[in-house]
């Protein structure tokens, strides 16, 4: 048995195929989606949700009483994103 007729090829085959299938099924999902934004004119592609900044690990800090310490920055960025989101959130309100 040589080249696509032993079992290994037929599976790794048909494993490519269903692997196709359902791609192109997530892709047809996500096209109406996709082309409402699109088409919708209040919805402005760079408006995208604020992220909130990543919480500094515990050993990020050295302990030895830094002014501005990573936990102070983080808190003043928490601050900011959530003024951020707050202002997302009402013009994604308005519309």
């Amino acid at each position: 048995m040589t080249g696509a007729s032993t079992p290994r090829a037929q599976y790794r085959i048909a494993g490519s195929a269903i692997r196709r299938q359902s791609l192109a099924a997530r892709v047809r999902q996500a096209l109406p989606m996709h082309n409402e934004a699109m088409n919708d004119p209040s919805i402005r592609p760079d408006d995208a949700r604020p992220m909130p900044p990543e919480r500094p690990l515990p050993e990020d800090c050295c302990q030895s009483g830094c002014s501005p310490c990573v936990f102070d920055m983080y808190q003043q960025e928490l601050e900011r994103y959530e003024a951020e989101l707050r202002a997302w959130e009402a013009r994604r309100a308005a519309r």
